[in-house]
């Protein structure tokens, strides 16, 4: 396990400013710290979290993953897989830090998890291969690895085998690795000089920088972001974890440090900033709902200035509504300590606020402030549901509901051909927890289908559609005529509708149908059930009758303009590819590049990691349907691969016209 330290921000000093702090707050903020701990699947990220937990005092036993014992991994679904799948948030002292820890998932279907998770925290650490300047080299390897030699001090550090890793020794330099450990020490003295003025200047007076100097600097190296240091150690057999708390506590920065948080005034636009301070107006981010059995709609909410209390009201500029916070609570995975106070810079979870959404802004009426929302990937997988019997039908909807309201990238939406129900996500993985939670935690009965790739339309010319609507509904005419042009975008530029006619001949009620109906033409696509992504929709020309024009007949009209525009644009089927790295033994490469090419894969590059090759592949999400075991079985179990959504590219031809036949 090698943990590297990274964050944002630029300001040195945490020490309170007058008027930041209220009088009751109970930590200092310069003691605050916010992490996530995260990485690739199976790096162990929920064993160093419950390391961090025990040493720290927080639990009284240590989990294991492979036990189904781990604290963070809460749910059913967690244990009996051995992986993580939501994140879970958990708070525990180190001295006089306070460390509010968020254990993020590994796998890529749940990515989303990790990014919410990112948007809020002020450092990380990352498990990984060491990349970054070395602050510790390891005492021994594998089976014989005993410790961690501190570069810093210049000491060698033993944990104790018999007291779980609680008791640590401290020994001299062994004799066969301190020249190796003065190396590593000048190198670091020597990065440490080319980013920091204070370094460099004690670096100048004699190369043996004193420690205290190498944390200042180091501290501030880290904040500027131009220096990553490296710890490492081994999270599942005890050893160095202490002092990676030491350095979570000593290096990563506290509220104080970061730059004021920005936002936008909701109705004017203009940019607003707001310090990290108890007494400047309310800015608070919901990143993440969940539904609690007894306690409801919990709201997990970062506070970057102001102070939140119970009872207090709170506005939601999305909304534009006021909703009481009725209850506010300390997390530790599922279990919640319920607290009176939130203050800047905090985390924690409320209740009572219905409305409010994930990416949502909290803030005070008569001081609105909007900061930015959380971004998420489209969903690429989708199954198709149905209640099994017909009790099922109301409480499988509010199921679905609830679980959408959770994940932002589940949705929920309706085959116009068919009629039936699907339900996306960003993968198999996905899905099928979404399918075990229904029926173990809302006790629903359904009925689904094999998962299938979420396919995508777009247009690769430019085309227009011409369209009157003129009938007769309920004894009254009915009026409307669109022109539209439709043509490409670059891929992920998303969707746009320009309409600059003036408003004498097309009013602004009329307008927004038209853009609706553009909208409901984008969600169905013209080859299949594919809402169409990447196109620019642009209103040429309407005819518009002052008595016969109705709200209906322009959305209808734009509807059936848009469909015109986009058979005559050449419109292509879209499929998502998937960035696929994969790490096996070079006896079995030869293997794996030819089920690659048999899965329409194509290969960016190889490199050579010691005895494995690394391999960089763009694979169609389509063709990649049980590979995880399919790479086991072709390597022996000894390759592994880990992969995420890049982008949509146009199928081939020959693809196209199966897809379209199924």
């Amino acid at each position: 396990m090698v943990a590297v330290l990274k964050t944002k921000g630029h300001k040195h000093d945490t020490g309170a400013q007058p008027g930041t702090e209220a009088p009751g707050r109970p930590v200092p903020m310069r003691h605050l710290r916010n992490i996530g701990i995260m990485a690739h699947i199976d790096a162990g990220k929920t064993t160093t979290t419950e390391r961090i937990l025990f040493y720290a005092g927080r639990l009284h036993r240590m989990g294991e993953v492979h036990e189904g014992t781990a604290a963070m991994d809460w749910m059913v679904q967690e244990r009996e897989r051995g992986i993580t799948i939501t994140s879970a948030a958990t708070t525990c002292f180190w001295g006089e830090r306070v460390i509010n820890i968020i254990d993020t998932p590994g796998h890529v279907d749940f990515t989303a998890e990790v990014e919410r998770s990112l948007r809020v925290l002020d450092g990380a650490v990352a498990l990984f291969c060491a990349v970054g300047v070395p602050v510790q080299l390891p005492w021994g390897r594998e089976e014989g690895f005993r410790g961690v030699l501190d570069l810093l001090e210049m000491r060698a550090l033993e944990f104790e085998e018999t007291s779980l890793g609680s008791q640590v020794q401290v020994h001299p330099l062994p004799a066969d690795l301190a020249a190796a450990a003065e190396r590593a020490r000048a190198e670091l003295v020597e990065r440490l000089a080319e980013v920091d003025e204070q370094v460099l200047a004690a670096f100048v007076d004699g190369p043996d920088v004193p420690a205290p100097i190498l944390r200042a600097g180091l501290r501030r190296a880290l904040l500027n972001q131009t220096l990553t240091p490296v710890f490492c150690g081994s999270a599942l057999r005890n050893k160095g974890v202490q002092p990676l708390l030491d350095a979570i506590a000593e290096f990563l920065p506290a509220p104080l440090d970061l730059p004021a948080v920005k936002g936008c005034h909701p109705k004017t636009g203009e940019e607003i900033e707001r310090p990290a301070a108890d007494l400047e107006p309310l800015a608070g981010l919901a990143f993440k709902i969940m539904n609690n059995s007894y306690m409801g709609k919990l709201v997990f909410v970062r506070l970057y200035a102001g102070m939140l209390k119970k009872g207090q009201n709170v506005f939601n500029p999305r909304t534009g509504k006021r909703e009481r916070v009725m209850r506010i609570f300390q997390m530790h995975a599922d279990e919640y300590k319920e607290i009176s106070d939130l203050y800047a810079g905090d985390i924690g979870a409320i209740s009572g606020l219905k409305g409010l959404a994930t990416g949502d802004t909290l803030c005070l009426e008569n001081k609105p402030i909007a900061l930015e929302s959380i971004h998420f990937p489209e969903p690429v997988m989708a199954m198709a549901i149905e209640p099994r019997t017909q009790a099922d039908r109301d409480p499988l909807a509010q199921a679905l509901q609830a679980l959408c309201d959770e994940d932002p990238t589940l949705k929920v939406s309706t085959d116009p051909d068919s009629g039936q129900t699907l339900v996306s996500g960003m993968g198999e993985l996905h899905l099928s927890i979404v399918k075990d939670r229904l029926l173990r935690e809302y006790k629903v009965q359904s009925n689904t289908g094999e998962p299938v790739v979420s396919y995508r339309e777009t247009v690769i010319a430019t085309g227009n559609g011409d369209f009157v609507f003129d009938r007769e509904i309920g004894g009254k005419r009915q009026y409307a005529r669109v022109v539209l042009q439709l043509e490409p975008l670059a891929r992920k530029a998303g969707c746009s509708f320009v309409c600059d006619l003036p408003e004498e001949r097309l009013p602004s009620a009329l307008r927004r149908c038209v853009e609706q109906g553009v909208h409901d033409g984008l969600m169905t696509g013209v080859l299949g059930p594919f809402a169409m992504i990447d196109v620019r929709a642009t209103v040429l020309e309407v005819g518009y009758d002052q008595h016969d024009s109705s709200d209906v007949a322009f959305r209808t009209a734009a509807v059936m303009a848009f469909r015109e525009a986009a058979r005559a644009a050449a419109p292509v089927v879209l499929e998502p590819i998937m960035a696929l790295e994969i790490v096996t033994p070079a006896e079995h490469m030869g293997d794996v590049l030819g089920d690659l090419t048999a899965r329409r894969g194509r290969v960016r590059d190889m490199q050579t990691r010691e005895d494995l090759q690394v391999i960089h592949a763009d694979v169609p999400l389509a063709e990649l349907f049980g590979y995880t075991t399919t790479i086991r079985s072709l390597s022996r179990g000894r390759a592994s691969c880990v992969m995420e959504p890049v982008l949509f590219e146009i199928v081939p031809e020959a693809v196209q016209k199966k897809i379209l036949d199924r």
